[in-house]
């Protein structure tokens, strides 16, 4: 794996990381989050785990059904890439 792989690597675990901590903090299942995300629980469960690469849409569906919504996914996003850069800048 290359330097920039492993930097995406990097950032998709903490993003993962940081999807799983939001869910665990409103107490909710992976099948409560699945009904939401309107996917089946095994889905989620590959998805924390790291055994599946997701689209950005996923991410969003996730974030939507965790009730961050699109903006504290991308804060998410900057956070785990190690950027300053704040949504209303992008």
């Amino acid at each position: 794996m290359d330097r920039m792989e492993s930097g995406v690597e990097q950032i998709r675990q903490k993003m993962i990381s940081m999807m799983v901590e939001a869910r665990l903090a409103q107490n909710m299942s992976q099948a409560e989050l699945a009904r939401r995300v309107g996917t089946q629980r095994s889905n989620i469960c590959r998805f924390e785990s790291g055994q599946q690469n997701v689209t950005l849409d996923f991410y969003i569906r996730i974030a939507r059904a965790l009730g961050t919504g699109e903006e504290k996914t991308l804060e998410m996003l900057w956070e785990a890439a190690g950027t300053q850069t704040s949504v209303e800048k992008a």
